[in-house]
């Protein structure tokens, strides 16, 4: 069995998302409640002139600004990553012809949580250790400035700026080697370090063309809906303008929630089929291996 090609790759997708997409967005639909919250959040929020004036907020300020911090900071990435977890679970069983079964999407994303931030955060440290290559150079480059000696500056310029090369190709290598450490975990039950080891080798051999595939849909879907969003939000602005007059505070906090709300919808949108893209690229790397 052949890779999946770019265009097979963006045509499955779609299809997929085509057929499904009710039953997906009744999982993505949660990524609207971060958002609601923060609407909310931003309605009570200080305007500019407040802030700028430098006065005490009031109760109902100080709770907006703990509100949307708490929720950007703690809610939206708790949301994000459940829901992730649903819907990469939600597309395994559709394509293998399952009932979805949404309370048993809910536990098994819950149960996977702590697991699978386990698994990126072991991705981190690896991407971590990795910018550890600039180390030297900087090292050299410190103790130059310190004994004023530009000869050792010169080295730890050279040595830094290869260490930053270096550290950046690692970075990207790194990056698509464990990208699917994830999925791992949530299709093939493999924890931790394993989950990793599984991922690159899944990758190994077919670098250059699974990050191809890893982009080049992402990129297609992402620039339609923010050319998409782009005419939304112009629109909005203006909106905003004509209702409120020259009261500017009101504009720009009409404006921040409005285009709030219609970056949220996006989001719901397209979560889905940038999941899907790299499931199916996933799905094929492993049909290539059992051959």
């Amino acid at each position: 069995m052949k890779l999946i090609s770019v265009g097979q790759l963006i045509d499955q997708t779609w299809e997929h998302y085509h057929v499904s997409w009710r039953e997906l967005m009744s999982v993505t639909v949660w990524l609207l409640l971060p958002a609601v919250i923060a609407i909310i959040a931003t309605a009570m929020y200080p305007n500019a002139t407040t802030m700028l004036a430098a006065r005490d907020f009031s109760v109902t300020e100080t709770s907006a600004v703990v509100t949307w911090f708490l929720n950007n900071a703690l809610l939206a990435p708790i949301i994000g990553l459940w829901v992730f977890l649903m819907t990469v679970k939600m597309i395994y069983d559709q394509m293998a012809k399952r009932k979805i079964n949404f309370s048993s999407l809910a536990k098994d994303g819950w149960k996977l949580f702590f697991p699978t931030i386990f698994v990126n955060l072991l991705v981190c440290l690896v991407l971590i250790a990795s910018w550890l290559m600039i180390v030297p150079g900087l090292i050299f480059y410190l103790l130059g400035l310190l004994f004023n000696l530009s000869w050792l500056n010169g080295i730890g310029v050279a040595v830094l700026s290869a260490g930053i090369i270096a550290a950046f190709i690692l970075t990207v290598e790194w990056l698509v080697y464990f990208a699917y450490a994830p999925l791992v975990l949530i299709i093939e039950g493999v924890h931790g370090k394993k989950a990793l080891k599984r991922a690159k080798k899944l990758v190994q051999g077919k670098f250059w063309p699974v990050l191809i595939r890893m982009i080049i849909p992402k990129m297609v879907f992402v620039l339609i809906l923010v050319a998409a969003e782009w005419v939304i939000g112009y629109l909005i602005g203006l909106t905003a303008i004509s209702i409120t007059g020259l009261d500017n505070d009101l504009a720009a906090k009409l404006t921040t929630i409005a285009v709030t709300f219609f970056i949220a919808l996006g989001a719901v949108a397209i979560n889905p089929l940038l999941i899907i893209s790299d499931y199916l690229l996933f799905d094929n790397l492993r049909s290539i291996e059992k051959e």
